[in-house]
């Protein structure tokens, strides 16, 4: 352990970088606790320089660096191969552990700054920075999902977990300190449905969708241009609406489409 906190750095000379990775071995026979230990450090050792970044109470740090935070965990992460990859072992999977403690840590940041944010909560922001937040969740996921079995590749302790995963899935890990804040999103998304729908009808042709297929001649077949747009869109708030919340929020986003759709018919028979 102390021989790892003494040598570990981006600039590893080849030599100490093979040592290690030997005792990394060793280390793995030792137990998933001993493992843990390790990597809890180095992932608090790595994470030194974003916490100081971008702790919202040490600095000024507000919603809006979203973008430089992520940008942060893909340069670490593009980096990691050449300056550690041989140190640690595969199945310590090392990436995936300091990416979930990245995402707890963001996590406290963005509640603390949703906090003080909440009494005069710019909502597109907050549109914004779900938006991104569900895109690096998914990205991690794809990145670090396990294959068939629930095993990570190159996996040597049988399958077992080496630190507080769930094989990979990423899902919520940050995006839940949104859940109190929805009925603000719900706002919003139903604001943008009432303008979508005006926008929409105003612009309607009353002709075919041409997606539909030209081979297409039952009338009854025929979807108009508007209808396609305005049930995309609604696919897509469902999608986003999923990623954090399932429960109550969503239900209350189903009637605002509800809603929504019945304007959208008495317009089109005005």
């Amino acid at each position: 352990m102390e021989e790892f906190k003494l040598h570990v750095a981006p600039a590893i000379q080849e030599d100490v970088a093979s040592m290690l990775g030997d005792a990394s071995l060793v280390i793995t026979v030792m137990g998933k606790p001993v493992v843990n230990k390790l990597l809890h450090w180095f992932s608090a050792k790595e994470l030194g320089e974003y916490e100081t970044l971008f702790d919202p109470s040490k600095g000024t740090s507000t919603l809006d660096g979203v973008d430089r935070r992520f940008t942060w965990l893909r340069k670490w992460l593009r980096e990691y191969t050449p300056s550690y990859s041989a140190v640690f072992a595969p199945s310590w999977n090392a990436p995936r552990c300091l990416c979930e403690e990245f995402c707890a840590m963001t996590r406290k940041h963005f509640s603390v700054m949703l906090h003080k944010a909440s009494k005069d909560m710019d909502v597109r922001l907050l549109l914004h920075v779900m938006q991104r937040t569900i895109q690096l969740e998914e990205e991690l996921t794809r990145r670090f999902t396990a294959g068939a079995g629930g095993v990570d590749e190159g996996d040597t302790t049988g399958g077992q977990r080496l630190h507080g995963a769930r094989g990979g899935d990423f899902s919520r890990m940050i995006s839940g300190v949104f859940k109190p804040y929805m009925p603000l999103y719900l706002k919003l998304e139903t604001a943008h449905m009432v303008d979508l729908v005006k926008k929409l009808v105003s612009e309607e042709t009353w002709g075919p969708n041409p997606q539909v297929e030209e081979d297409a001649d039952d009338d009854d077949l025929q979807v108009l241009h508007s209808s396609g747009e305005l049930f995309i869109y609604i696919k897509r708030s469902l999608l986003q609406c999923k990623d954090v919340d399932t429960g109550e929020t969503m239900l209350h986003l189903s009637h605002s489409f509800t809603t929504i759709l019945v304007k959208y018919a008495e317009q089109l028979h005005k």
